[in-house]
């Protein structure tokens, strides 16, 4: 473990003034806000994953999860999560403090003598005191990076960072500290240098553990992951290693998962004959579920869309929509169903059904959209007037709107709202003739201008409740647009950003409320052009995010706008780069500084 320690040995453990904050409810099952989608909230698992990777050590007591972490206990802790106990009580250290108790004495001094501590005054390490978040996190951020940017190392992020800044300083819980460690195994370890790997894959290659204690301690409290790794199918968990299948099987990487049902899939495609195998998601042991004709040229890997009624459902882009009840395969819905055409475009991604948190899964078609719910698994085609398009995210209510797409020409079109329960269209909206629509989350927008909808319940009898939707179909602006995107911050979310305009007279603005405009930015002011939204490049800044091309190079970047509404401005930060061929990709960063540098002489550099 010396490499990983001596990575931070210039760091002080513990030192006073870091941000922190504590969980509102103490309870050991139920600590929000600390929370990640990727880890078994169940505070006990997190503890009996690190006590079974010999990182952590409960009390006499158990592991008393709901306890305030005083400092002496979070010596000990982190000497062990670092792997360092063994060294620490086989070796002779020394300290100045006065106030540490026997136990303690070798890890407190451990972490002396390494530089990692220097205590609350010359002579007192603060042992009975209570540990802070902010001072935990610190630490393990050290053990990450080699510095002290928590925040940027991922130890702690989202809506927890807004709690730091209001609760900062407040005492650690174990069961925190525990999570955050775990959280940590799982996060890029880039501290002396090293890059393409997490703090857990550095830990193992330093034979902390091995591959098969990691596999068996994490395998219940961290997410694995399934990729393909020259022709093999390879799941890891926090990037190690823990089954591999060589069977030869196409993957879809990107929804690769593990099942409500606890399986994998995957296939194999020989002509016209695609094999399916339902996959053990721990050892990648493969069944075969059957075989089935397929047409096209190019055949895709299946995709896992959700677990409904008990059944996993597959989608083949174009080809068909399968259920797979844990023993063999059924069809649900082929090119037959939905005309020769198979399946078209739905919202921004072509061909794919919709699963909605109600239990519903909606595919568009030609001829309308068919509804398949947990209680009714036939697909029902909805009575809509033509091929659709969904543009808002189905609600608690179990409603989901859609456009009912205008027939070329611009003929009116129509918002329809479907019960994602029952198939019946409960309210409806026209939208004006001679408009080219496109949907992106609450907004409709095109030629015609920019028109906000939504799909709010009214509460109609509150003993049974029952509801009913009103839908709400408000213009903006009439200036017409061409691409729209919302930003969000926490739980709140800002005005709309507008692309209008074309070529050198494009601009980009901010919609207020009242249909005024904030900040404006002219791309071509600036050297840029082929502007549009980077609707998959939004961090958690909150900023709108645009690709275009600097008008000397035929390269794309990707810039973050911070937007400056009280002064009226955009300033551009340079995000990232990609070449038209490789030669130029592998000069990536010196043309992200050099762009950088260019748009700092203009006065917009952010």
């Amino acid at each position: 473990m010396k490499k990983l320690v001596c990575a931070v040995l210039a760091a002080g453990l513990l030192v006073s003034g870091a941000g922190a904050y504590r969980a509102p409810n103490v309870n050991v099952t139920y600590e929000l806000p600390y929370c990640d989608e990727q880890i078994n909230g169940d505070p006990q698992a997190r503890a009996q994953m690190l006590y079974g990777l010999g990182l952590f050590r409960g009390t006499q007591n158990g592991f008393e999860l709901d306890r305030v972490l005083r400092r002496d206990e979070a010596a000990a802790m982190l000497v062990r999560f670092l792997g360092g106990e063994e060294q620490a009580l086989a070796g002779e250290w020394s300290h100045p403090f006065t106030d540490v108790p026997q136990w303690a004495d070798p890890y407190v001094g451990w972490l002396y003598e390494n530089g990692l501590t220097n205590g609350v005054f010359a002579d007192q390490y603060g042992a009975a005191q209570a540990t802070t978040t902010g001072q935990y996190a610190t630490f393990l951020s050290r053990a990450l990076t080699g510095g002290d940017a928590y925040e940027q190392a991922g130890i702690l992020t989202g809506d927890e960072l807004l709690n730091v800044e209001v609760l900062r300083g407040e005492q650690i819980r174990r069961s925190t500290a525990v999570f955050l460690s775990v959280r940590a195994l799982t996060l890029p370890y880039t501290a002396d240098g090293a890059s393409g790997k997490t703090l857990a894959q550095e830990l193992f290659d330093q034979g902390v553990y091995t591959r098969e204690q990691f596999a068996d301690a994490a395998w219940d409290v961290l997410s694995p992951e399934y990729h393909t790794e020259n022709g093999d199918i390879v799941c890891t968990v926090a990037g190690i290693e823990t089954a591999r299948n060589t069977d030869g099987l196409l993957l879809d990487e990107n929804s690769a998962s593990r099942t409500d049902q606890g399986a994998v899939y995957a296939c194999r495609v020989d002509g016209q004959q695609a094999v399916y195998f339902r996959l053990d998601p721990r050892t990648l042991q493969a069944q075969e579920m059957g075989a089935r004709t397929v047409s096209g040229a190019q055949f895709d890997p299946n995709q896992f869309l959700c677990t409904m009624g008990g059944r996993d459902y597959l989608f083949e882009p174009g080809q068909a929509l399968l259920s797979c009840d844990g023993t063999a395969l059924t069809e649900v819905l082929t090119p037959e169903h939905l005309t020769a055409g198979g399946f078209t475009a739905q919202a921004e991604t072509a061909g794919s059904p919709y699963e909605t948190e109600a239990d519903s899964i909606v595919v568009t078609a030609p001829d309308g959209a068919y509804l398949l719910t947990a209680e009714n698994p036939q697909p029902v085609l909805l009575q809509t007037d033509g091929a659709v398009e969904i543009v808002l995210d189905g609600t608690d209510l179990n409603y989901l709107p859609f456009v009912v797409t205008a027939p070329v020409g611009g003929a009116a079109g129509e918002l329809q709202c479907f019960d994602l329960q029952t198939g019946e269209c409960i309210d409806s909206y026209s939208i004006p003739a001679g408009a080219s629509w496109d949907a992106y989350a609450n907004y409709l927008y095109g030629s015609e201008g920019v028109f906000f909808v939504t799909n709010e319940p009214r509460r109609l009898d509150e003993a049974q409740e029952q509801y009913e939707v009103q839908l709400s179909f408000r213009k903006l602006t009439d200036i017409p647009t061409r691409d729209v995107m919302t930003v969000r911050w926490g739980a709140g979310s800002s005005d709309p950003y507008l692309i209008i305009g074309d070529g050198a007279d494009t601009r980009i603005v901010r919609l207020k409320e009242d249909g005024s405009f904030g900040s404006a930015l002219t791309p071509a002011s600036i050297g840029l052009t082929d502007v549009r939204f980077a609707h998959d490049f939004m961090g958690y800044d909150g900023q709108p995010h645009i690709y275009a091309r600097n008008g000397a190079d035929a390269g794309m970047y990707c810039y973050m706008l911070s937007d400056n509404s009280v002064e009226n401005y955009f300033s551009v930060m340079v995000m990232d780069y990609t070449a038209d061929n490789p030669a130029q990709q592998a000069q990536a960063d010196e043309r992200m500084a050099a762009e950088q540098m260019r748009l700092n002489a203009l006065g917009v550099g952010g």
